[in-house]
């Protein structure tokens, strides 16, 4: 496959709250109400931004192909999402609220906890359809700050990298990214980080960077790597490391919350109507896994999002600053 180094970025221009499954994750209902956020969005909430409002039905190989329709090229996958962090590195998603920073040369460098990049945002709430006040409603919502993210060395761009067989137009157009608090301007440039750090690949340890849908009936393989044993999926063989293991990979302060993240997650909202998709189970971004796959597996995608042709999912080796300089990105 020949790679083509185009990223997409989607520049915050206001406090940003990105809602998993299409809604905010309630902690508290009632009179006072609090919801809470992620730092990434899902990948369909990028696709969205790019395609625009999608029919009420669910996503499927129809998307890679309005995608190369749009760009004029031959689109076979999306990698990422991820914040550019410092000169060549990059921030992604340690779920839950935080973001996990990795330097050019692939040495982790920090874990950003999402108090230091959340804002408490509160008001009176409204009704979705007409905008008008709810009486004696209020609500407090945890919303991304950019200007904290700059304070960390990460750049407030949403960014996702393009695999393409061929030479894309390029297309500089300006659109909302959804939601009244959450405004984005698409852009376009060759720095396409995650596929630089992807020709590094050199074991068998990885960490999600998006969400891995299990699809139907995965119940019992789900259960099997919460209990430490392995699963195959799509000609792959996922294990998760052992407590030894894992620290030989990371610090010891990261194995905890590196180890895998199994929950019920919907993949998005449908577009015509914005109720959320169907859930599935899902391993979640930052859980820490050991692969065995073919390279060209690899490449072509694990999970729901490959069946659906997006190909979303990626997995990088978290490093050990003293020990190993390198990381990789790999499509999953």
């Amino acid at each position: 496959m020949r790679v083509l180094s185009l990223r997409l970025y989607f520049k915050l221009t206001g406090f940003s709250l990105f809602r998993w499954g299409g809604e905010y994750t309630w902690t508290a209902t009632g009179p006072a109400s609090m919801g809470v956020g992620e730092p990434l969005p899902l990948p369909t909430t990028i696709l969205g931004s790019i395609l625009g409002t999608r029919s009420g039905k669910e996503l499927g190989g129809e998307v890679l192909e309005a995608l190369s329709n749009k760009f004029q090229c031959r689109i076979e996958a999306l990698r990422g999402p991820y914040y550019p962090y410092g000169e060549d590195g990059v921030a992604i998603h340690l779920y839950p609220g935080r973001l996990l920073c990795i330097d050019g040369q692939g040495v982790i460098r920090k874990v950003i906890e999402k108090r230091r990049i959340l804002m408490d945002y509160g008001g009176t709430a409204l009704r979705r359809d007409a905008k008008v006040v709810q009486q004696g409603m209020l609500y407090r919502v945890l919303l991304l700050d950019p200007e904290a993210l700059r304070r960390e060395g990460v750049e407030p761009q949403v960014s996702i990298d393009m695999v393409s067989s061929g030479n894309c137009r390029r297309n500089n157009g300006v659109r909302k990214l959804g939601g009244d608090m959450r405004l984005a301007v698409i852009g376009q440039d060759t720095n396409a980080r995650l596929l630089r750090l992807l020709k590094k690949i050199t074991t068998d340890y990885y960490v999600l960077t998006s969400p891995l849908l299990l699809g139907e009936d995965r119940a019992a393989d789900a259960k099997r790597l919460l209990n430490g044993e392995c699963m195959n999926i799509d000609e792959c063989k996922l294990c998760p490391p052992t407590v030894s293991e894992a620290k030989r990979i990371v610090e010891e302060v990261l194995v905890k919350a590196m180890r895998v993240k199994i929950e019920m997650l919907s993949p998005g909202v449908y577009g015509d109507s914005g109720f959320p998709r169907k859930p599935y189970l899902a391993i979640l971004p930052g859980s820490l896994l050991k692969c065995k796959c073919h390279a060209r597996r690899l490449e072509e995608g694990l999970g729901l999002y490959s069946r659906l042709g997006l190909s979303l999912i990626h997995i990088s080796e978290p490093t050990r600053p003293l020990y190993i300089s390198y990381a990789v990105f790999c499509l999953k």
